[in-house]
């Protein structure tokens, strides 16, 4: 996953264990990757999002190769937290996400008819 934010051109701030601050375009996000089997909990997610808040990050992330829980999702709702899979590194910010198109939607292969 470091691998590929790099090639996104995110440079690596600050790091503590599987907490990293990134930085890019004058943008601080405060990120937690989490490699899970199961389910993510809820308690990385309020430990980034307040550790975020310490670094003085535009926004606070947790990744994950796994899933998040109900639960997870909804306190990272809550507390603005991005919840992404690591395929959906491209929805990191400085980028707009009122302007992100949906997975479900991006592939469905239908065209309009002009």
């Amino acid at each position: 996953m470091l691998r590929r934010l790099k090639a996104a051109a995110w440079r690596l701030e600050y790091q503590y264990r599987n907490s990293f601050v990134l930085l890019r375009a004058r943008t601080r996000v405060g990120v937690c990757l989490q490699s899970a089997d199961r389910d993510v909990a809820y308690l990385p997610i309020s430990g980034d999002a307040a550790a975020a808040e310490r670094a003085g990050s535009a926004e606070a992330c947790v990744m994950t190769t796994g899933r998040f829980s109900v639960a997870a999702r909804a306190l990272a709702e809550e507390q603005t937290v991005l919840a992404l899979h690591c395929l959906q590194m491209d929805l990191l910010p400085p980028r707009d996400r009122s302007m992100v198109v949906p997975r479900s939607v991006r592939g469905n292969g239908l065209r309009c008819a002009a």
